[in-house]
């Protein structure tokens, strides 16, 4: 009886964003936050101005809505991680990052509830 091939994930990485040339560690968890930042950023910017453009996006911050955190958690199991927490500790160089190639940044990307494990 053969074996099953194994399934090997292959994170992206983003060597052209990492130390020496950019403000990434190549620490994964810091390489799997700048991921997230991008899927985020860009699910973001799909969001119009419209009622109907908003159609599903809860009232008050667009991070709270329960798609992002599913994001983070898919690109956490990508890298082989726990939970997005692991990866949110490494927002500061992707804030700086982001910040030094003139991407939009807030805040509410990572932002870790308080005795949780969710991210939002």
């Amino acid at each position: 009886m053969s074996e099953t091939p194994r399934f090997i994930l292959n994170p992206f990485t983003f060597p052209d964003m990492t130390i020496p040339k950019g403000l990434l560690p190549s620490d994964m968890r810091a390489q799997a936050c700048w991921y997230f930042y991008v899927l985020a950023e860009s699910a973001r910017q799909k969001v119009g101005n419209s009622t109907d453009d908003q159609f599903g996006v809860l009232e008050g911050e667009l991070w709270m809505d329960k798609r992002y955190e599913d994001q983070a958690r898919a690109v956490a199991m990508l890298y082989g991680l726990e939970s997005p927490s692991e990866f949110a500790k490494f927002w500061p160089y992707v804030r700086q990052q982001a910040l030094k190639m003139g991407y939009p940044i807030n805040d509410e990307y990572i932002r870790i509830r308080p005795g949780s494990q969710r991210i939002t």
